[in-house]
């Protein structure tokens, strides 16, 4: 049974925000980087307990990496909730929604 994802707007912010980035340099590279993380999200509706968890962050917290980025989300029940995607050298103390139970 696959999870249902569920995509908050950090998250997608975030998402943007790489593509922008990295689109300075490579448009295709932009859009390969975007599709290629939106891929690891989907495959978490059939595979929530993918990431390793992260509960220093939050008691339920995961997180998978793709690439240079890491892709942090709750599962909850039936619901894997995608909370951000930041590069790995983030520092994360600024993130205080990631700190949340």
């Amino acid at each position: 049974m696959a999870f249902r994802i569920e995509r908050t707007r950090p998250y997608d912010d975030d998402l943007f925000l790489i593509w922008l980035s990295v689109s300075d340099y490579s448009l295709q590279r932009a859009d390969r980087l975007v599709r290629k993380i939106e891929s690891m999200v989907d495959m978490l509706a059939e595979f929530p307990n993918l990431g390793e968890a992260v509960p220093q962050l939050a008691s339920n917290r995961r997180r998978k990496l793709c690439e240079d980025y890491a892709i942090y989300y709750d599962v909850f029940d039936e619901t894997v909730v995608i909370l951000r995607v930041l590069h790995t050298a983030r520092d994360l103390g600024q993130f205080e929604d990631l700190s949340r139970s």
